[in-house]
């Protein structure tokens, strides 16, 4: 990455006093940004199921970041890939939510890092589930993340 563009994404990613918005905040139509290599493909170049394992994934929330940023990351590679998927497909039947949590406060600072993360249920329009808080049941965790690969968009190939 050049120093132009590394500084521009920093810019961007800057928490510059910014505060985490509530779970309310995200629309259906809003885009989540995930990083993948090369070896999450299968043989025909579609995702593998193990992109979307929770208990906690992480993404960017596209409104604040665009999809070369996911590179630039902790353990981030210039070869990453980027998917998007969309909050409605990852809020399929409440079986998960999106949840921004910002990432400040450090050395690579990223406002717009969100965690998809099991809804327990119960919940209100704002209250966060806590992080780590299981898988979920098989059945309908391997449907939800079927549904993620099907609905999932290739913007960055991964190189090998």
């Amino acid at each position: 990455m050049s120093e132009e563009l590394e500084q521009q994404v920093r810019q961007r990613l800057a928490c510059s006093g910014r505060t985490a918005l509530k779970r309310s905040e995200f629309l259906n139509e809003d885009q989540l940004l995930l990083s993948f290599r090369q070896q999450q493909l299968d043989s025909e170049g579609v995702f593998k199921p193990e992109l979307f394992q929770l208990p906690d994934i992480s993404c960017n929330w596209r409104r604040f970041s665009e999809p070369i940023d996911v590179r630039f990351r902790e353990n981030g590679r210039q070869t990453d890939g980027c998917a998007a998927i969309f909050v409605r497909d990852v809020c399929l039947d409440d079986f998960a939510v999106a949840v921004h949590d910002p990432l400040c406060n450090r050395q690579i600072e990223n406002y717009s890092h969100c965690e998809i993360r099991l809804n327990p249920g119960g919940l209100g329009v704002d209250e966060e589930p806590p992080q780590k808080l299981g898988k979920g049941q098989r059945a309908k965790r391997n449907a939800w993340g079927k549904n993620l690969i099907l609905n999932s968009k290739i913007l960055i190939p991964a190189d090998a």
